[in-house]
């Protein structure tokens, strides 16, 4: 509701506006005396070196105070939606950011591109000497803010390269020095209704033929840098997004079912004969290809939808962050190529209104540039959470995407018996051998501190359905300060096992009534050793490190 009550503002300003210039073009007064123009008398125009009439003035002076109006608009809409989001950057951990450094840059280094051409647009000048000198090196100020911006964007996706950073600050410099040069030598004169515009001639008084038209390169100089930072961005953004996709559950690759699908594939190619050609029923190559002609008129009718629908599968898949920085390059550089692409055109054909646009050149740059700023930065910084695990975290989620269930707090112990759990549910009717531990089957390690917590963790949750992490938590020492994680332990040991735990209960959101009740990852024998008849099918040790390297915990 706030931005469509600022939207209808806007628009009340702009249509005021319109009016306001429509009763100065058509009461154009200087030193209370109205200017006469003859509708059969010509007038040179300063700004495209050529003779117009009445009819063309007028119409040359409503477009430019119309363009003028657009801008002030453009702005001030702009500023006064995003002025809250500005208060909040005024913090002092808040200004040494980049982003909020160029974000202020192009926000008050736009004005004076602003309100110069507006004031010497509706002010009143007798002689060329009289107008404001270089007035469209405000322009070339915001146009190297912008590339700024651009450049220091772009050197953050491509992670700082040392390469990257020395064309894009030599491009930068370039640019701007190209720039300032081209509109340098853009001289102003005074048109018949008084106001300063941008000329292409010498004002010598001599008729002598017109001068280059350096406005028409300052927009070629825009266009190639855009192209080469939007080109640079994309292709990096684009192989971060080839380089994987978001997944909605975890996936677990299964060696049994694997080995199983490898040993079935090449049993089959062994036994299956070659292909059976039937020669009574083969059909001539004429008949097969006219039948193949409506599935290729199809092939070719569909492709663009085909083509469309795997942009659109390939657009989901991508991340928020990634997803946010593409839509940003291509929205800026479509924008900016359109308008930058029929401005020369405009200068090229020396149309009346060439001049005209330059004027909108710099609000809609700031306007583009500051939506840009914000929406990344609420993409990438959030604020930290200390509650979550690992710091950061609400920044990868950012980056991953919040598709999925929330990932809950459990050890790695108990996201690798999970695991295994599944694993038995699959494969429960194999019993393969086990292979001897080191230090010798059937020995107890008494003095390992994990063993005498994990034995703590599995008496305390006997009879009882406890989740694992919790028990696990609340049974270790708070004075052994010696890490624990499987990652020091042997490949071979497993966490947990029937022989530690008479019980083996397992967490029951894990695993589902179905399942057998025990993992079956032999370990050393201990007193509770379960009985012949009641031992469960076992990994092997090759099987128990495949499986812990596919859980992430070797």
């Amino acid at each position: 509701m706030r931005r469509r009550g600022w939207f209808w503002l806007m628009l009340a300003w702009l249509l005021v506006g319109i009016v306001l210039c429509e009763s100065v073009g058509a009461n154009r007064t200087y030193n209370n005396s109205t200017v006469i123009l003859e509708k059969d008398k010509s007038y040179d125009d300063p700004t495209t070196s050529r003779e117009l009439n009445e009819e063309q003035q007028e119409q040359q002076t409503r477009v430019a105070n119309y363009i003028t109006v657009a801008s002030l608009t453009l702005y001030a809409w702009e500023y006064m939606r995003t002025f809250p989001r500005e208060i909040t950057m005024y913090q002092r951990h808040m200004l040494r950011r980049p982003q909020v450094i160029l974000f202020l840059l192009i926000r008050y280094g736009t004005i004076p591109a602003l309100i110069l051409p507006a004031w010497t647009l509706w002010n009143h000048f007798d002689e060329s000497s009289d107008c404001p000198q270089k007035e469209q090196i405000t322009v070339a100020v915001v146009q190297f803010l912008v590339a700024c911006i651009f450049s220091w964007r772009t050197i953050a996706i491509w992670r700082r390269k040392r390469w990257v950073i020395v064309l894009l600050v030599c491009l930068t410099i370039v640019m701007f020095g190209v720039s300032v040069g081209l509109l340098f030598h853009s001289s102003d004169a005074v048109t018949y209704s008084g106001a300063c515009r941008p000329s292409v001639d010498k004002d010598d008084g001599i008729k002598t033929p017109p001068a280059v038209n350096s406005v028409k390169w300052f927009y070629l100089t825009s266009l190639i840098f855009d192209t080469v930072t939007l080109v640079l961005s994309s292709y990096k953004l684009i192989y971060y997004a080839n380089m994987g996709r978001h997944l909605q559950t975890p996936v677990f690759h299964d060696p049994f079912a694997t080995y199983r699908m490898d040993a079935t594939h090449t049993d089959s190619s062994k036994e299956l004969p070659g292909p059976v050609v039937d020669n009574g029923n083969r059909r001539s190559s004429a008949t097969n290809a006219l039948k193949q002609i409506p599935n290729k008129m199809n092939c070719i009718a569909t492709f663009p939808f085909r083509k469309v629908h795997n942009a659109l599968q390939w657009w989901s898949s991508l991340t928020p962050l990634l997803a946010r920085l593409i839509a940003n390059g291509f929205l800026y550089f479509f924008v900016a190529t359109a308008f930058n692409v029929v401005n020369f055109v405009l200068e090229q054909v020396n149309s009346i209104h060439s001049k005209s646009f330059l004027t909108l050149y710099s609000p809609l740059m700031c306007v583009l540039c500051q939506n840009m700023i914000l929406t990344e930065l609420d993409a990438v910084w959030s604020t930290y959470d200390a509650d979550l695990d690992i710091p950061g975290r609400r920044f990868v989620d950012r980056v991953v995407g919040t598709h999925g269930e929330q990932r809950s707090r459990m050890s790695e112990l108990d996201r690798f018996q999970e695991f295994v759990s599944e694993l038995e549910k699959q494969h429960g009717s194999s019993d393969s051998s086990t292979l001897p531990r080191r230090g010798g089957f059937g020995a107890k390690d008494i003095d390992s501190p994990l063993q005498s917590q994990t034995d703590k963790a599995d008496k305390s949750s006997q009879n009882s359905f406890q989740n694992p992490a919790q028990v696990r938590r609340s049974s270790v020492d708070p004075s052994d300060t010696k890490p624990v994680s499987p990652r020091h332990l042997h490949p071979t040991m497993a966490p947990r096992t029937q022989a530690q735990s008479p019980s083996n209960e397992l967490d029951p959101r894990a695993v589902p009534s179905t399942a057998p009740a025990s993992i079956n990852i032999p370990v050393a024998q201990s007193s509770h050793t379960s009985t012949p008849s009641e031992s469960l099918p076992r990994l092997s040790a090759t099987q128990q490190q495949r499986a812990l390297r596919m859980a992430g915990l070797l």
